[in-house]
């Protein structure tokens, strides 16, 4: 069950990041500088650090967070 969220989380963050680049694209002439896969991999370290300490015991993020890193 924990990988199926995983997973969700991944493709949900590629898709929002893309959305957000070409959002500031489009409507704030801003210039594709090349972060953007480094956007992704923030914004997937973050999504799943917080929902690991949702959903996880206690002791779990702190490993979690060592493999992120």
């Amino acid at each position: 069950m924990w990988r199926k969220d995983v997973g969700k989380s991944v493709f949900y963050a590629v898709i929002w990041s893309i959305w957000l680049e070409r959002n500031h694209i489009i409507f704030r002439n801003k210039v594709c500088e090349g972060m953007l896969v480094d956007n992704i991999k923030t914004r997937i370290a973050l999504w799943l650090k917080a929902c690991s300490l949702i959903l996880l015991p206690p002791s779990l993020p702190l490993i979690f967070s060592s493999l992120i890193w």
